[in-house]
């Protein structure tokens, strides 16, 4: 399966990787000056939730829908688009922020 991690690994770091998983547990060193990890401290892949999305149906001007197909290519330019809202959007709520701190 193309694009997996090990699929760029050279024979000497798989040889490295085996000995450490056929290691038995007996033979890891400990360094005595790393803290403890606490159970709260492992975090697991997958466990933030991802902002919701709603399906919109938006028009846009054509230029604008071409600059950005441009610059992501025909797939991701949604998301780029996306992002460009979205920092127009928290520039928008600091810029709020910073006016009501200051009166």
């Amino acid at each position: 399966m193309p694009g997996r991690p090990e699929d760029n690994l050279t024979p000497e770091d798989l040889a490295d990787l085996k000995a450490l998983r056929d290691r038995p547990d007996d033979k890891i060193v400990i360094d005595e000056d790393a803290p403890e990890i606490r159970p709260d401290a492992v975090g697991y892949r997958g466990i933030l939730a991802r902002r919701p999305k709603a399906s919109i149906t938006m028009r846009v001007d054509a230029d604008v829908l071409e600059y950005f197909r441009a610059k992501a290519g025909l797939r991701g330019y949604q998301t780029m688009m996306n992002a460009a809202l979205r920092r127009q959007m928290e520039w928008e709520i600091e810029r709020a922020r910073t006016v009501d701190a200051a009166e």
